[in-house]
């Protein structure tokens, strides 16, 4: 009885206010927000009152118990944010002397399409793979000339159960598991590419699938480097889109995105990008977009063309068309560059026998496998991906610092990478610089530096107080 009194009462403020807006996405002073638990009903009566121009209905997601959803919506925010340096890449110099037109589509770009079908990701909280694979296809596509029934099909199950399962990027994101703001599923197809979906295909099994070893054999794209695109900067973004395909983003969906069904996605209750820093404005649904419509024939502003990972009976064939503006869309985008072939040897990276430790191991207890060296002691936890072939010596620097955040390490100044590493125990967190090493073997220097050590331009450890306590060990 409560649930008809309540749509009585919002169809019954519906009546009265649909005379005040005729034309735009422009909510009145009483806005109705929408709400977690409304109805169809309820979520119509709000769009028509708010004068909103799309329409809501009843499909699988929208359906999903309460508890599922939970999981589906399973992008989450970084324990520590990892932002990249600010610097948005190439994309930097194309701003403002690239001409944009009204409208533009990857879906149909000179008669063709440089994008794939619209996937499913199924009841799994893998949204983040198949953003992260959309954008690699699109960049891949348009370096290789790919179009319609050639489109690139990359294997978002090597995303999630490839690299997810690898560290570092299993504490950012891994399977059904969802992913966190900083992006590593991108960082990972820059270190490690992407494979065929043909060699693992997805099944969008919320249990889960195992990576083969034969995904690691086959032939990958990897890319140059990702880029962040700045929060809620338009034409930046479409400049993005236009120059380097299809881009990754993310979205905070409510249950009226859920019902999405036509028309133009707006909620005036979530607009600009609040987080700070802007880039870690909370969304729950990564996704990708396509491209946009500055004059759609339902008025009211421009829209992007959105690609979900719903499949094609939601929305607009598995699209949606949304303002500019609304749902965080605009906050959180990047792109790939530099897509490149990469064929690996032919041999299944499998864990090998632990190295040995030949002076000075303290605490220290360390194995060696494919993915790197694994340390543990009593003050931290789980320093990996630090050598890929046993045949290839690098000399490495580990600073640790009980802090809960990643030290001031200028990467300008560094000669070499630097990768970040957040290990488990008591959230202590690490930076790794290498360069080459003789042959013959390894060598690790390890120790705590104090949480107020800076560094000084020449990438040297300053200390304000404190003692470094070092140990060295060689393996080998």
């Amino acid at each position: 009885m409560m649930f008809h009194n309540r749509v009585a009462i919002a169809a019954g403020i519906v009546l009265c206010a649909t005379a005040i807006l005729q034309a735009a996405d422009v909510a009145p002073k009483s806005l109705m927000k929408f709400e977690k638990g409304d109805t169809i009903e309820v979520l119509r009566a709000k769009i028509m009152h708010n004068g909103y121009k799309f329409k809501v209905g009843h499909n699988w997601v929208f359906d999903m118990p309460p508890e599922m959803k939970e999981e589906f919506f399973s992008r989450h925010p970084s324990r520590v944010p990892m932002l990249k340096e600010d610097d948005m890449g190439p994309l930097e110099k194309k701003i403002g002397k690239t001409t944009l037109p009204t409208s533009f589509d990857w879906r149909s770009r000179d008669g063709h399409a440089y994008i794939g079908p619209v996937r499913d990701q199924g009841d799994c909280g893998s949204c983040y793979a198949f953003g992260a694979a959309a954008a690699a296809e699109g960049s891949y596509n348009i370096l290789k000339g790919l179009v319609d029934g050639s489109c690139a099909d990359f294997s978002e199950a090597f995303i999630a159960w490839c690299l997810g399962g690898m560290s570092p990027y299993s504490d950012h994101f891994s399977g059904c598991n969802g992913a966190d703001f900083d992006y590593q599923e991108l960082q990972a197809l820059v270190d490690q590419g992407i494979t065929n979906e043909s060699v693992f295909p997805y099944s969008g099994n919320q249990n889960g699938q195992v990576c083969p070893g034969s995904a690691w054999n086959a032939s990958r794209v990897c890319f140059n480097n990702w880029y962040r695109v700045p929060c809620g900067d338009i034409d930046a973004i479409k400049t993005a889109i236009y120059t380097y395909g299809v881009v990754d983003a993310a979205v905070d969906v409510t249950g009226a995105f859920q019902g999405y069904v036509s028309g133009v996605y707006y909620d005036a209750s979530a607009t600009g990008c609040p987080g700070v820093p802007c880039e870690y404005t909370d969304t729950n649904h990564a996704i990708s977009l396509v491209g946009w419509d500055d004059f759609p024939p339902e008025g009211g502003g421009g829209c992007w063309i959105l690609r979900n990972s719903w499949g094609t009976s939601w929305g607009e064939s598995g699209y949606m068309r949304i303002r500019y503006d609304t749902a965080r869309v605009s906050c959180e985008v990047a792109y790939l560059a530099g897509p490149y072939d990469y064929n690996p040897p032919v041999s299944t990276p499998v864990p090998v026998s632990p190295v040995r430790v030949a002076t000075d191991t303290g605490d220290y207890a360390g194995s060696y496998d494919y993915m790197g060296i694994w340390v543990s002691s009593d003050t931290f936890d789980r320093l990996s991906y630090v050598f890929v072939r046993i045949a290839t010596p690098y000399y490495g620097t580990f600073y640790l610092t009980s802090s809960e955040r990643i030290l001031p390490y200028p990467a300008p100044y560094l000669p070499y990478p630097i990768i970040m590493y957040s290990p488990i125990v008591e959230y202590y967190l690490a930076t790794l610089r290498w360069r080459d090493a003789q042959a013959g073997g390894y060598r690790i220097e390890s120790g705590a530096v104090p949480a107020d050590a800076i560094f000084d331009g020449a990438g040297n450890i300053n200390y304000l107080n404190g003692t470094y306590d070092s140990k060295a060990f060689t393996l080998w």
